[in-house]
């Protein structure tokens, strides 16, 4: 069962996430005006510069909210799940580093709560990539898994650490640690795994309070 702080921390995401989305909406719609009006030079470089950074901004506070905050039949829907996902890592790319998402969910009929799995697979994934690469977020037998290929793909150790359950306060590893305890709240196992420049996260039956099994980290042969 969730708990009732973990609640209040998503109904806290859910309304920064909210509060700050409406500045940032109209920051996106002062530079296109502005862009109407037309410039050149250092002027359009500069309103170009605020238009990416603004897009990414909303991106993101769109992403967060799916990921972080309390699930939403509204927000996270088959179609505004996958479009979160590839707005997110559209934002995130640039001609040295883009992300591709490969495959990703399309059943309907499904919970708010599965989606925020695949979008919190979705951005464990990047941590995985620092040179980008592709991602695939794919349906299993009870459960659901990532994988992600690129240069020198592989988990951080504070990210591998969290994954397999331990105790760590730091802030790089609080989305693994998020994954885990979700995981185990829906009866699922998270277990990552590693095989030369690929590397991903399943989630398979077999979590939950009453389980006699822990979260574990396991490389797979090549």
């Amino acid at each position: 069962m969730v708990s009732d702080a973990a609640r209040r921390g998503e109904s806290v995401v859910v309304r920064l996430c909210h509060d700050l989305a409406g500045p940032a909406g109209a920051l996106v719609n002062g530079v296109e005006l502005l862009e109407m009006e037309g410039v050149e030079g250092f002027a359009a470089e500069a309103l170009g510069l605020l238009r990416a950074s603004a897009r990414a901004l909303t991106a993101r506070l769109e992403f967060f909210r799916a990921v972080f905050g309390a699930p939403s039949s509204r927000v996270l829907k088959p179609v505004v799940a996958r479009d979160t996902a590839q707005a997110y890592l559209g934002q995130l790319g640039d001609k040295a580093r883009v992300f591709v998402l490969e495959a990703f969910p399309d059943d309907a009929e499904t919970s708010p709560e599965f989606w925020r799995f695949a979008l919190l697979l979705v951005f464990l994934g990047v941590e995985a990539l620092p040179f980008g690469g592709t991602l695939a977020v794919t349906v299993t037998a009870g459960g659901l898994s990532l994988r992600v290929s690129g240069r020198r793909a592989a988990f951080s150790e504070v990210l591998r650490a969290g994954l397999d359950g331990a105790d760590n306060a730091d802030p790089r590893a609080v989305a693994a640690a998020l994954l885990v305890a979700r995981a185990r709240d829906a009866g699922l196992l998270s277990r990552a795994w590693q095989d030369g420049d690929l590397c991903g996260v399943d989630l398979v039956p077999g979590g939950g309070d009453d389980a006699d099994c822990d979260n574990s980290l396991f490389i797979r042969a090549p």
